[in-house]
């Protein structure tokens, strides 16, 4: 009797223990499941569209600039303009050049929020209906 209730508590636990291991785990790559998502493809239209539209900008003002350096240049080699209109106009195209860098980091930082403001939502849906599935 004692070896028979051995041999029954040894198999209760082994099927208790299999029941508690039988747990499902899973594992989902939110990456994959959000670029197959039409809203996604949309707002990375977008997105792009936006960041070419700063780029467009910011090119334009980058070759005003070149168009400003080179016209002094010329001026300078002609011998059309005073070494204190040099100075000047050199100072103001300095000050130019350094709102144009501002610009570009301003760009950058408008384009990432642009991304969080597009696909943060589209992401939170996903990551909710995941956790919905996981409950």
């Amino acid at each position: 009797m004692n070896i028979i209730s051995k041999v029954a508590f040894f198999v209760l636990f082994a099927i208790s223990f299999q029941t508690v291991s039988a747990q499902n785990f899973s594992f989902v790559n939110t990456a994959d499941v959000l670029q197959s998502l039409p809203e996604v493809k949309q707002a990375n239209t977008e997105l792009e569209t936006y960041r070419n539209q700063l780029i467009n900008l910011g090119q334009k003002r980058v070759e005003t600039l070149r168009s400003k350096y080179a016209d002094l240049e010329q001026r300078q080699a002609q011998g059309n303009i005073s070494p204190v209109q040099l100075e000047q106009e050199s100072a103001a195209l300095k000050e130019e050049e350094q709102q144009i860098m501002a610009f570009e980091q301003e760009s950058q930082q408008k384009v990432v929020a642009k991304s969080e403001e597009l696909l943060g939502p589209i992401r939170d849906k996903v990551q909710k209906a995941i956790d919905d599935v996981a409950k």
